[in-house]
């Protein structure tokens, strides 16, 4: 079975591609269009195709002014036209849960094996690391091998 998992984004997008429960690659996709139709286009092309998809699901909350449906519409939007059929839905309360991204980030770490933080050192670099390390959180929890906190399953 071969996953990938993504963490949407219109302008950076993180996935992670999975092959057997085990992380294979993972990588970034930039884009500079504004279009939706071309954004989507761009990320198709950088992102690999699987048997199936664990997508964040985005979610209004009312009162956080960096919540605008709009902008939640078109990030779902690309994550959809990215991903590989059948789609599972995880909204970030579901998978990551309160905890701070530093915290969740570093528990995603201690999770994985050597080889597969070998692929992550190489794929969540730069400005965009986090988006990279929330796409592996999401495979990792759709894989039962993390919990909502992001701790290793017992």
């Amino acid at each position: 079975m071969i996953l990938l998992s993504i963490d949407p984004g219109v302008k950076a997008l993180g996935w992670a591609l999975w092959l057997d429960g085990s992380l294979a690659r993972a990588g970034i996709s930039t884009t500079k269009e504004r279009a939706l139709d071309r954004a989507i286009r761009d990320h198709r092309l950088a992102v690999p195709v699987a048997d199936t998809t664990a997508l964040e699901e985005m979610r209004w909350r009312p009162g956080d002014a960096r919540s605008q449906p709009n902008d939640l519409l078109a990030v779902q939007a690309v994550g959809i036209g990215v991903s590989s059929h059948p789609i599972t839905l995880y909204p970030a309360s579901r998978w990551k849960g309160p905890i701070p991204k530093r915290v969740h980030h570093d528990r995603i770490r201690k999770v994985l094996g050597q080889v597969e933080l070998a692929i992550l050192g190489e794929a969540a670099q730069g400005a965009h690391a986090k988006e990279v390390l929330d796409a592996v959180g999401i495979g990792l929890y759709h894989l039962g091998r993390t919990n909502r906190s992001g701790g290793q399953r017992q």
